[in-house]
């Protein structure tokens, strides 16, 4: 799981072009991928994962609005390590600087990944939402809040197609040190969690996760910092069972 922030110096449309294109295709080389997906966020519709208290943030930063989510799956634990040590691997590295101004890498945790239904319809509307875990919380309930709670909470909306869910392990340099872009992730910034859900509608969207939200509040307040939801402008399925779309 990645995280990306546009060059602010290009138009929005020639970095969404360029990465869906030219910057998608150096990922298809890569050996050991067998799912990889962009989600292309929305610039403007963000914010609206509903508040459970005045002090879990659900307003994003100005300075910190995330542009897209590369989500991207290995044949297990041999295929991550492999598919970093190559030749196609070190050109997407140098490819970065070109679109990008920040990239953070979030490596899920062991077992910390999960998906419930399976999304059909490519109209659906689809929501990204990262969770950012308070300091003095043990990290297995926050895990499970995210993971099993929540998620379950919101597959069984009606309407609700596909949720998936990523805990991820604690922040470490060696993760991405890609050139030519930054990688500053201070700690009040962090987020330890994300969850992708894909529903029928925008109403339909934001009544689930009205319900899943109000249905687990007190564990929000106790576990959590951060909420912050972004609406998915579109998402480009590049990769799906080791195979280039």
């Amino acid at each position: 799981m990645w995280q990306v922030w546009a060059r602010s110096d290009l138009p929005r449309d020639a970095v969404s072009s360029y990465w869906a294109g030219p910057h998608a295709r150096i990922v298809t080389r890569i050996a050991g991928v067998s799912d990889y997906r962009q989600h292309h966020l929305s610039a403007s519709a963000h914010g609206f994962w509903p508040a459970q208290g005045p002090l879990l943030s659900t307003e994003i930063p100005t300075d910190w609005v995330i542009s897209g989510v590369p989500e991207v799956e290995f044949d297990g634990p041999l295929g991550s390590m492999k598919g970093l040590v190559t030749k196609a691997t070190r050109a997407l590295y140098r490819d970065e600087a070109n679109i990008f101004d920040r990239v953070l890498a979030n490596l899920s945790i062991p077992q910390g990944s999960r998906v419930f239904g399976a999304h059909s319809d490519d109209e659906a509307t689809t929501a990204v939402v990262f969770f950012r875990r308070r300091a003095d919380v043990i990290a297995g309930a926050f895990r499970c809040l995210v993971r099993d709670e929540l998620s379950r909470s919101l597959i069984t909306q009606n309407g609700v197609q596909e949720v998936r869910a990523h805990v991820f392990l604690p922040q470490a340099k060696w993760m991405w040190a890609t050139p030519g872009v930054a990688h500053d992730n201070p700690p009040h910034r962090r987020y330890h969690a994300m969850l992708s859900i894909r529903a029928d509608t925008r109403e339909v969207l934001d009544a689930a996760l009205r319900r899943a939200s109000e249905a687990h509040a007190a564990q929000q307040r106790r576990l959590c910092l951060a909420a912050h939801a972004y609406l998915v402008d579109t998402t480009r399925h590049i990769v799906a069972n080791g195979v280039a779309q």
